[in-house]
Formats: structure tokens, C-alpha cells, sequence
């Protein structure tokens, strides 16, 4: 059976095959001819359009992934964020229960002695000043003696009472009542019971409401000599050698103080300088 084609152009059929032209519309065939040899390029295509599919579906994803990535990373800066406001608000609250108390105290107070450096504000002033002078100069004795009376001849209304505890240390109450440790002194001058390395368990100690008074009871009653701080205390009626060794010193350093000696009768009035550091 003889092979036909049929023409593109008009549409005759059963034309022979070894023909290149048309009867009818005089087309040329020979090049519909060439073109039906070339391969078919739809299967060809089929694997690189899947693949074009499946990376759009892929960067779809990625930006959904990336997209809920950065909002969890963001809940969670959220949640950090107040987690360290509450921890700063924590450490505010407990810093104003507890009191400011410094780094560098003796051993006892811990104990009881005061930071080489006299009281903030005027005093330290006076110590950059003088360069190692003399802080606060000595006033009158007879002066002093009048306001030491007066000090201890406060009302009550002066004052607040606190019940110590047994781990209480004139520096822990001093640094949470008068604002700073090395206040402890003016306990001291108000207490005449309490002694620096021994108060007691539920005596109650005397403190000033006034913190501008406790600041003047402390200028008016600490030298600084070189690198030393002494409390001018002044001696009372019935204050002995051993009651006022006792009271300011421990056994060890009872060797080579300032003023006080063993024989001598200490007389009411008279000055003695306790070192505090």
C-alpha cells in the first residue's frame, strides 16, 4: 500500500508521499516533511518544569520557616527581657532591706571597726584637702564635754529602739539604720551598755532618727592623725581602766593606748582617743 500525506496549507489528502508540492495549493511539502522528523520536545520538558515546581515549593517553605523562626526568636527576647527587669527589680528591693554595708571591714565587725576613709561629705572633703593632715581639729574639752552631756541627755523622743539579735554587730546596725557601717561609733556615744565586740542578744540599743544629727555626732567625735581614725571619747562617771579596755578593745591589743594607762584614775571629762582603724 503506497504511503500519502497530506497537505497543511488546503487540507487535500492522499497526496503521494514522494511528492514535495501540492496539486491543489501549489505548498511546498518537503518542509512540513523536515519539520515532522524533528523530535517532540514536550516529554523532554516535563522533568525541568517538575523541578521548577518543587524548588518554588521548597523557597516557599524556607520563607514560612525562616518567618516563624524570627517570631519565636522574638517571644523569646520578649521573655528574657522581662526576666531581667524582674531580677533588677529583685536586687533594687533587697539591696534597700538590707542596707549598704562595704566591702574591707575588720575581722570582728564584721566586728566593728570602720572603713579607712572618714564619713562621706565634708569630712572626706577635708581629707583630700589637708593630704594626710589632721582631718577634724580637737574642740574645746569643756565644749564638748556640754555637748557630749546633751547628746546623751536626749529625750527619748530622739530616738528609736532596736532588740539585737545574737549575729547583730554594731556595723550591720549602723549600716542599716544610719546608712553606712562606719556610723557604729554613735551607737557607742548613745549606748553606754553595749561595748564593740559584744552587744547581746535582746539588748535594746538607742539610734538617732535624725541621720543629719548621727553626721554631726560623728564629725564632732572623730580625728583622723595620718592614716589612723580615733574616736575622741570622753570619760565618764565611774568608766575605770578595765571598763573602758573592755569595752573598745580586745584582750591582745590592750598593749600601748593613747592616753590610758593602768595606775592612772581616769577623771570624768578627760579625753581619750579609742583607734577605730
Amino acid at each position: 500500500m503506497t504511503s500519502t500525506q497530506k497537505c497543511p496549507i488546503c487540507g487535500i489528502e492522499h497526496i503521494p508521499a514522494e511528492k514535495n508540492q501540492c496539486p491543489q495549493c501549489d505548498a511546498d511539502l518537503s518542509c512540513f516533511k523536515a519539520l515532522e522528523k524533528i523530535p517532540d520536545g514536550t516529554s523532554g520538558t516535563a522533568m525541568p518544569s517538575t523541578a521548577r515546581m518543587f524548588l518554588l515549593y521548597f523557597l516557599v517553605l524556607s520563607v514560612f520557616l525562616c518567618l516563624g523562626l524570627a517570631a519565636f526568636q522574638l517571644y523569646r527576647f520578649r521573655q528574657l527581657e522581662r526576666m531581667l527587669a524582674e531580677q533588677k527589680a529583685c536586687l533594687a528591693h533587697t539591696i534597700a532591706g538590707e542596707g549598704k554595708k562595704r566591702d574591707g571591714m575588720p575581722e570582728k565587725l564584721k566586728s566593728a571597726s570602720p572603713s579607712p576613709t572618714a564619713e562621706p561629705g565634708p569630712v572626706a572633703k577635708n581629707e583630700e584637702e589637708t593630704k594626710g593632715k589632721k582631718q577634724i581639729s580637737e574642740p574645746d574639752p569643756a565644749a564638748l564635754r556640754v555637748q557630749q552631756t546633751a547628746d546623751q541627755q536626749k529625750p527619748d523622743a530622739d530616738f528609736r529602739f532596736y532588740e539585737a539579735k545574737d549575729e547583730d554587730t554594731l556595723w550591720d546596725i549602723a549600716a542599716e539604720h544610719y546608712g553606712a557601717g562606719h556610723y557604729y561609733p554613735v551607737l557607742l556615744e548613745h549606748n553606754p551598755h553595749i561595748g564593740i565586740y559584744e552587744i547581746g542578744e535582746g539588748v535594746r540599743v538607742k539610734i538617732l532618727k535624725n541621720t543629719g544629727q548621727v553626721r554631726a555626732v560623728y564629725r564632732r567625735n572623730v580625728i583622723k592623725e595620718g592614716d589612723h581614725l580615733f574616736w575622741n571619747y570622753t570619760v565618764t562617771e565611774g568608766d575605770t581602766f578595765q571598763s573602758v579596755t573592755t569595752r573598745f578593745y580586745k584582750p591582745e591589743e590592750i598593749k600601748d593606748i593613747p592616753g590610758l594607762t593602768p595606775d592612772e584614775p581616769l577623771v570624768p571629762g578627760k579625753k581619750i582617743k579609742i583607734l577605730l582603724k
